[in-house]
């Protein structure tokens, strides 16, 4: 047969797959036994899911995964048990079990069902219980339920499919897996999730309050919708997660949400704070931050301008005047941007001056020094007036289609983080220098020491 003849043939669809994407009625199931055997197989990729549950992650520990596992009976009136799955982490005597309950598509987490497998965990000595599914976690990683569990024993996570396949790209793109064969795994595991037959993940996607929601905000009069708010900056934070995931994936850093100390001991004060800005302020603001990124990322999603804006503030360097901060900003910073979005701005602070605000699109701020002083200038700042910070920002449309809403936010922060945050630089002041000797000094320095004898 000739090889053109033959490629007809041998099209992408016929290629053989480590895992089946049929439809099928037991896929939840299929999901489970996909992902354990990736994990039993992929050294790196169990290693970084036992680590997450707080377990022993040593590459010399043997990792075991089943599935659909019936536990007996401890009392004859309890009903039958049956777990979705179970990873065993063993070396020599020591054994570490994980109880895994695994939901797919738009299927959420049970609240009966979880405080089952609670107890049947602390009956059967698990050390650790894992829900997956496409709900976000909570900001301390735990399960979008009520737990009443306060113990220490049981280490308790929640993983969503997104986090779990950031996860997988991260260790590929890091070339954290040397073994041919276990990379060739873990890349048919991550084709099989993303695609639509598996029915594995569900789109992040604003609910049925969004026209709603919307129309409150435009006549501001948001607090007469206030159950729609709350449901839209609980899927805002879970997909902020998310969008953290994909981002560490991509950038190979740190990244997470900027939270206050007492906001990561409890998350539900992170979403009261963003409830209660956003009925005073029409907008929900967020933060998150890179590691070595010059800055944390800002994210306004204004819902009564119809806006997302995204900025990075910079401090100016202290060690300079004004006139030298400016030279750094347009030298070191701006012009390190390599691709300039369409309506950037450059937006300038001054201390003890709230009322002011200098603002310039940064294609003139780069094209000649001179415009930055003109806008400042043409704002009627003081010649002694001091800057506080100099801001970069970039704002876009929220998408008008409500499938898309969260979607093109995520893909515009990823655009400014590459075109803009990434090509700016942490400021490191010059190491001190010291001073030249006098020749005076020097000069003493090498003569011999007088003496003169006393009477």
């Amino acid at each position: 047969m000739k090889i053109d003849k033959l490629n007809e043939i041998l099209t992408e669809e016929r290629e053989a797959r480590l895992f089946a994407v049929a439809k099928s009625a037991e896929s939840e199931m299929r999901a489970t036994a996909a992902l354990l055997s990736t994990i039993r197989s992929v050294k790196a990729f169990s290693q970084a899911i036992i680590k997450i549950a707080n377990g022993p992650s040593s590459a010399t520990r043997q990792v075991e995964c089943y599935v659909e596992v019936t536990l007996e009976k401890t009392d004859p009136a309890q009903e039958k048990s049956r777990l979705d799955g179970v990873i065993v982490s063993t070396r020599g005597q020591d054994t570490w079990l994980a109880l895994l309950e695994v939901k797919t598509g738009i299927n959420q987490l049970d609240q009966r069902q979880f405080d089952k497998y609670l107890e049947l965990a602390r009956e059967n000595e698990f050390n650790a219980i894992i829900t997956i599914s496409n709900q976000p976690a909570q900001t301390n990683d735990l399960p979008p339920l009520p737990i009443k569990y306060r113990g220490s024993k049981i280490c308790i996570k929640h993983l969503s499919w997104e986090r779990l396949l950031q996860q997988a790209h991260l260790l590929i793109r890091q070339d954290d897996i040397a073994d041919a064969e276990q990379q060739y795994i873990l890349r048919e595991w991550i084709k099989y999730a993303l695609n639509p037959r598996s029915r594995v993940i569900s789109a992040h996607v604003v609910g049925d309050y969004w026209k709603e929601m919307l129309a409150s905000a435009a006549h501001k009069r948001l607090k007469s919708s206030k159950d729609k708010l709350e449901q839209f900056i609980q899927d805002w934070v879970g997909f902020l997660r998310f969008q953290t995931f994909r981002l560490r994936a991509r950038s190979g850093g740190v990244v997470d949400i900027k939270l206050k100390p007492k906001e990561r001991k409890d998350p539900a004060l992170y979403t009261k704070r963003l409830m209660a800005e956003c009925l005073d302020e029409g907008q929900v603001v967020s933060s998150v931050r890179v590691s070595h990124a010059v800055a944390p990322i800002d994210i306004a999603f204004k819902l009564d301008a119809r806006k997302v804006l995204f900025s990075v503030t910079l401090k100016p360097p202290d060690d300079r005047d004004r006139g030298k901060q400016i030279t750094w900003l347009r030298n070191e910073q701006l012009k390190h941007i390599k691709e300039i979005m369409p309506g950037l701005l450059l937006i300038i602070s001054w201390k003890f001056r709230p009322d002011i605000v200098t603002q310039i699109d940064i294609t003139d701020a780069v094209a000649d020094r001179k415009n930055i002083e003109n806008a400042i200038r043409r704002g009627h700042v003081e010649k002694d007036a001091e800057i506080k910070s100099f801001t970069i920002e970039w704002s876009a449309d929220i998408a008008r289609k409500k499938s898309e809403v969260f979607s093109s936010a995520g893909a515009n922060m990823e655009e400014f983080y590459k075109h803009v945050v990434q090509n700016l630089k942490v400021y490191v002041p010059a190491s001190p220098k010291i001073d030249q000797e006098d020749s005076a000094d020097k000069q003493n320095a090498n003569e011999p020491a007088s003496f003169s004898p006393g009477p």
